[in-house]
């Protein structure tokens, strides 16, 4: 019986620490979330959109699926098989998947809104800057 109890406490541990490891991985508890901050600490990335993901979060999913259904290019970084996206991402301070950033600023979560926003941000942004090119 004792055997049994053990067992059972084991499993109801390890079921809570996959349930708190998922939701601090999504950014659904705090530290993590839809929090938007700019990237000027780690410099520039090799392309004007970055996505910090891992292959088990759903919302890292849903923020790639938005991009390719909108046809944005962007660079994708799995944060546990990337060193390179690894070391940016705890530069940026870590806080859960995805971290996307587009152009200055950094979303941490999925917000389809705010994505929308910060790409269509960036395209006036880049509008601007070809009009002062050509003066």
């Amino acid at each position: 019986m004792r055997s049994e109890s053990v067992k059972a406490m084991r499993r109801s541990l390890m079921l809570g620490l996959a349930f708190l490891m998922f939701f601090l991985g999504c950014g659904l508890l705090p530290g993590g979330g839809e929090q938007v901050a700019h990237a000027e600490k780690i410099g520039p990335v090799p392309s004007k959109v970055a996505v910090f993901v891992t292959s088990w979060c759903p919302y890292c999913k849903a923020v790639e699926r938005f991009l390719k259904e909108n046809e944005v290019k962007y660079t994708r970084y799995d944060i546990e098989q990337d060193p390179l996206g690894s070391k940016l991402y705890y530069q940026l301070g870590g806080g859960g998947v995805p971290v996307v950033i587009v152009g200055s600023r950094v979303m941490r979560g999925y917000d389809e809104s705010e994505l929308s926003s910060m790409l269509q941000e960036s395209k006036r942004d880049e509008k601007k800057s070809e009009v002062g090119s050509k003066l």
